[in-house]
């Protein structure tokens, strides 16, 4: 007997841990843990190659023991059968989508045209309602009374919660309340943490609910959404974050395709940059784009040394960056921090901005002191999200080879704001572009090319000066190597002007011969001179009449009435 009974205290003991699911034994804890993260967890998180050739995460959920691939519909057993399973690009294709696959795709030089995106980066089975969150953080999901859950629902707004979706690390997800504050600190950067967003308009106790109008955003922007003040107006819109065919985009040549200029410009214009270091996030309303080489643009940003350093530059470093060859900072300069996105062809400078994470006034002119970037760290940490309507624009930009600017509307508003080298064609570049929210003419930033249209300034030398370079620009742009500043428009410029403002302009009469009627622009150095003379004089004015601008972008982000769900 007491040899019966060593022997089957043996064999327990010779057995090991056994799958409570399916009864399946293992030799030790670890292959029991792994079995059960791939044969028997609930989730998986996976990436499905995108129409444009990014890879977006998203997570699938098991029913009835298997996997289903959203392409193909086959149900695979474990998580690393699905993800090898999606990684075929042929996954559930027909014959006729294969073809299609393998047709041409529009290439302009070496370079294909990025495929227009889905407008969220969020898959379907991610999509939560803010309403049923709440309640199933109160264990309320079942709850029959109409009345307790509107209570429950009240209650919750008022004390300023918000709902959290926590992770596990077999993929469990479950619902949590935290205040506005810390679902910011919480949500921010961190993968395993969601921001669930409110619906689009307030709750009222006896009113109706809709519980079908929360929106989707892209992962990384639902943290901000749910604490910004201008939600409402950012849901009016929508964004993609910046992939590697854009930064593609954002990096070609501009010396044999000139149109790029322009694409790049309005590609970056209504983008929404997110530190996630620490929650900054403004919107970029205007956006300038300055090329890279002397050749291009006199007024690119020069490369030198200092007592044999290199000065630094906005070129994007060759290892750190979050975007290939896209580099987001800060660079100081006189006037203030500016704040640029660097490329390996260009460099796009922020001349219109607002913030979106707290409440504060717009910022207008090259100078951006509300949200700086002034280490790689920072940098680094900067997410950038396009507005979906930009890149429509910018693709259709970058495929038409006649184009000479950014959009047909508003021209001298698409001039950069330059006061020098006025006799090189460069500077008159139309490649400056704002967002859709920023579109209306009284939302641009002055520049010496539209200082005449200023409303609040009638007469003086600033208006003298401004209708100088409002004529110079026109017949520039009209007219191009042929474009003068007539004797007429400088006469009639210097009688708004008081004694103190005309020597300029009589300097700029002596250029005229006795009988000459006008004098070319281009390539006239000695007119170059005076007309930046003129220039400096507008600095003051420019900026005072940026303080309106101001005014009128702070209305345009004011959110419109609801709309209601039907």
């Amino acid at each position: 007997m007491s040899s019966e009974i060593t022997t089957n205290t043996s064999a327990a003991n010779s057995a090991g841990p056994a799958c409570e699911e399916c009864a399946t034994e293992f030799s030790t804890e670890a292959q029991l843990k792994h079995h059960t993260l791939e044969s028997h967890s609930p989730t998986t998180r996976v990436a499905i190659t995108t129409p444009q050739g990014g890879k977006e995460k998203v997570v699938l959920k098991r029913v009835d023991g298997h996997f289903k691939c959203p392409r193909c519909s086959k149900l695979l057993g474990t998580k690393s059968g699905i993800r090898k399973h999606l990684e075929r690009l042929d996954c559930g294709q027909s014959t006729k989508d294969t073809e299609e696959a393998l047709e041409p795709v529009t290439v302009l030089g070496t370079v294909s045209l990025p495929s227009l995106p889905v407008a969220t980066s969020m898959s379907p089975s991610l999509e939560r309602n803010f309403d049923d969150t709440v309640l199933a953080a109160c264990h309320q999901v079942h709850q029959d009374d109409r009345r307790e859950t509107e209570k429950t629902l009240y209650i919750v707004e008022c004390l300023g919660l918000s709902p959290i979706i926590l992770q596990d690390y077999l993929g469990i997800e479950q619902c949590a309340l935290a205040h506005n504050t810390i679902v910011k600190r919480l949500s921010l950067g961190q993968a395993h943490v969601t921001a669930v967003l409110p619906a689009t308009k307030k709750r009222k106790l006896d009113g109706d609910l809709c519980r079908r109008c929360s929106p989707i955003t892209p992962s990384g922007m639902d943290s901000l959404m749910a604490i910004s003040p201008l939600a409402a107006v950012l849901r009016t819109r929508q964004f993609v974050e910046l992939d590697e065919s854009y930064c593609d985009m954002l990096n070609e040549d501009w010396t044999f395709r000139p149109q790029l200029r322009y694409a790049c410009a309005q590609l970056l214009a209504g983008a929404v940059l997110l530190n996630t270091n620490n929650g900054h996030a403004i919107m970029a309303n205007c956006v300038e784009g300055y090329g890279r080489t002397k050749q291009l643009d006199a007024h690119r940003e020069h490369f030198v040394t200092r007592k044999g350093t290199a000065a630094a530059t906005s070129l994007p470093p060759s290892t750190g960056s979050r975007y290939p060859d896209v580099w987001p900072l800060s660079i100081i300069a006189a006037d203030g921090p500016r704040l640029v996105i660097g490329t390996q062809s260009f460099n796009g400078l922020i001349t219109s901005s607002m913030r979106l994470d707290c409440v504060d006034a717009p910022s207008i002119g090259g100078s951006t002191t509300a949200f700086q970037l002034l280490s790689p760290r920072e940098s680094q940490a900067t997410r950038i999200f396009l507005d979906l309507a930009s890149i429509k624009s910018a693709i259709a930009l970058a495929a038409d080879e006649n184009a000479r600017g950014v959009s047909s509307r508003n021209t001298l508003g698409q001039l950069r704001q330059l006061r020098s080298q006025f006799h090189l064609s460069s500077t008159f570049m139309l490649c400056r572009a704002s967002g859709h929210l920023t579109r209306s003419h009284t939302c641009q930033p002055y520049s010496v090319f539209t200082m005449a249209n200023y409303d609040q300034s009638h007469e003086g030398n600033a208006q003298a000066a401004a209708a100088i370079f409002h004529e110079i620009a026109r017949d520039v742009l009209k007219r191009g190597a042929e474009g003068s500043l007539k004797r007429s428009a400088v006469e009639s410029a210097r009688l708004q002007c008081t004694d103190k403002g005309t020597v300029v302009l009589d300097n700029i009469l002596a250029l005229f011969g006795p009988e000459a009627t006008s004098i070319p622009v281009l390539g006239n150095k000695l007119l170059n001179k005076e007309l930046e003379d003129l220039a400096e004089q507008l600095s003051g004015p420019i900026a005072n009449a940026n303080k309106t601008v101001a005014s009128f972008v702070q209305q345009g982000f004011s959110p419109s009435q609801p709309v209601n769900c039907a």
